[in-house]
């Protein structure tokens, strides 16, 4: 059995959505972390619902007009204890930190 962690998040991105984008989604990796932006205007934070579980995150959001459902596997583990979440201006924000059992650590040969 392949392990999907094998793959390069990144090259997925930029090869299957170009750069890391499709339509109304943006995922950057920032190092420590990554940023998930989704624009969602005309929904309200009640009607988002977020949730992560081992290495899938799943956006569900909701209302009387139209309804979304996306799921994404991650490449690394994510410190779900410092995820936040921010929705302004009908763009919604999400910081997923990597846990830090997962952050490549350079080693020093002696």
């Amino acid at each position: 059995m392949m392990n999907r962690r094998l793959f390069d998040f990144e090259a997925l991105l930029e090869d299957v959505w170009g750069l890391g984008r499709y339509n109304d989604l943006s995922i950057k990796n920032e190092g420590a972390q990554y940023r998930v932006m989704l624009d969602v205007p005309g929904f309200s934070k009640e009607d988002i619902e977020l949730t992560l579980n081992n290495d899938t995150f799943t956006i569900k959001a909701e209302n009387k007009i139209r309804k979304t459902d996306r799921s994404y596997t991650l490449p690394v583990d994510i410190d779900a204890s410092k995820v936040e979440a921010i929705l302004e201006n009908g763009v919604l924000t999400v910081v997923l930190p990597k846990s830090t059992k997962s952050r490549k650590v350079e080693i020093t040969v002696k």
